[in-house]
């Protein structure tokens, strides 16, 4: 397969996509396109290139036809009435849209970003996250263990005296505890989390206050995580994979209603969100003891830590929410050796977490009744990659050698933070 262009487009403006990553080119085989309406992800349109551009005519039809259901909906929401054809310059009328992060708007939010040793993207990574248009937030950049001074003074030369920007050094290794060190300095009610490698979308705190602002149980929000580049065959086969860039309808967890008994939820990876983008109630977080520093990059385990936190935020009795807009932009890997340790990662990850719960004298029995479902629910996930020849069947074998590892990984974690205090010390409340 050749390489896809990626597209954003929001259609009360124009039918005319722009790229994500770089311009269209001839040997781009199709397209993947966002598309939004007044800032609302409708969902995706895939098309078909001939080495010219994309016509925002047969775009809009192509529109019209594959989101006619979503689009609807909006413009009859917002009381706008329905074209029989779409105008070259989009629907307009963004004044009477009635999605604007309802409810939790102004709501402050802490971002934290966590990075080693990676300044280059953490440049582009500032650059964004100083155009986002909600208020008020603030950002807390966690500079874990770095090897050079070269995060902080990317921090400096980028955002400067920007008041809203705070860098902190993390000395002790972790992802978990540079995320729990973030909490600790966190003065908003709501935390979002997001890595170095991604780009932010403007407007995506926008869609995290609006996923909290749905119900007053919800105590976290995950999001959209779009690809920002499917160039070559490692960045396809992890889209494939992991499909985190087709999942464009909101939905909403709770334990409550009963309905997981017959699932692998809540301990299904990947069904809730990614740690690449998701927020938290702060004190929720903090109630529930933070993130396990037995899990995540940097511990044996390699991952599982924001999945741990998706769980425990169920189990508590809160709604966990997916909120389509609230967009982020992520960089598959693009080299294969990169994408091997990825998936060996994930995999260590996904049975390091699922260990934690049956070794929990709580959960045991939970967990293995849901062994079955889980299993199938895998193998329909890696079928039709395993058709695709030898490589895929050996990206495949790496992810199983991870899972197959992970358990051993979360005991050997268990014991590298056994009596390591905690990333917080008990304070009262900050305001």
């Amino acid at each position: 397969m050749g390489p896809i262009w990626i597209g954003d487009v929001e259609i009360g403006r124009s039918f005319v996509p722009s790229g994500v990553s770089r311009p269209q080119r001839p040997d781009d085989e199709s397209a993947r396109i966002l598309v939004r309406l007044h800032h609302e992800v409708l969902g995706v349109v895939d098309i078909p290139l001939r080495g010219e551009p994309i016509d925002g005519g047969d775009f809009a039809a192509a529109v019209l036809v594959q989101l006619a259901g979503p689009l609807l909906r909006h413009l009859e929401s917002d009381g706008l009435p329905v074209p029989e054809a779409a105008s070259p310059s989009g629907f307009g009328d963004g004044d009477r849209c009635t999605r604007s992060a309802p409810g939790r708007s102004g709501v402050a939010i802490s971002v934290v970003v966590c990075t080693r040793d990676r300044p280059e993207a953490l440049v582009t990574c500032l650059k964004l996250l100083q155009q986002l248009v909600y208020e008020p937030f603030e950002v807390i950049v966690v500079d874990n263990a770095p090897s050079t001074e070269a995060a902080r003074e990317c921090f400096s030369s980028v955002v400067g005296d920007d008041a809203r920007f705070r860098y902190v050094r993390e000395a002790v290794p972790g992802l978990s505890r540079a995320r729990n060190r973030g909490v600790s300095e966190a003065s908003g009610p709501l935390v979002a989390f997001t890595d170095d490698d991604v780009q932010v979308d403007p407007w995506w705190l926008d869609g995290i206050a609006g996923g909290f602002g749905a119900d007053s149980r919800v105590g976290c929000v995950t999001g959209l995580v779009f690809p920002i580049a499917l160039d070559n065959p490692s960045q396809q086969y992890f889209e494939r994979r992991f499909r985190w860039g087709s999942r464009v309808e909101h939905r909403a967890y709770s334990l409550l209603d009963g309905g997981h008994r017959s699932t692998p939820q809540p301990y299904s990876a990947g069904v809730y969100g990614t740690g690449a983008n998701f927020a938290v109630d702060r004190t929720l977080l903090e109630e529930l003891g933070g993130f396990d520093e037995a899990l995540g990059a940097g511990s044996p385990a390699g991952g599982g830590e924001e999945l741990d936190v998706f769980v425990r935020v169920l189990r508590a009795g809160r709604t966990l929410v997916y909120a389509p807009s609230a967009v982020v932009w992520h960089s598959h890997r693009a080299d294969r050796a990169a994408l091997r340790r990825q998936l060996f990662s994930y995999g260590a990850g996904l049975t390091a977490f699922l260990s934690k719960y049956v070794a929990g004298r709580s959960t045991t029995a939970d967990i293995l009744a849901r062994v079955p479902q889980g299993t199938r629910q895998i193998l329909r996930a890696w079928r039709p990659l395993l058709s695709g020849g030898r490589k895929p069947v050996e990206l495949v074998f790496t992810e199983v050698l991870g899972m197959a590892v992970g358990p051993v990984a979360y005991v050997r974690g268990r014991r590298r933070v056994r009596g390591r205090p905690q990333a917080w010390p008990p304070r009262d409340r900050r305001r």
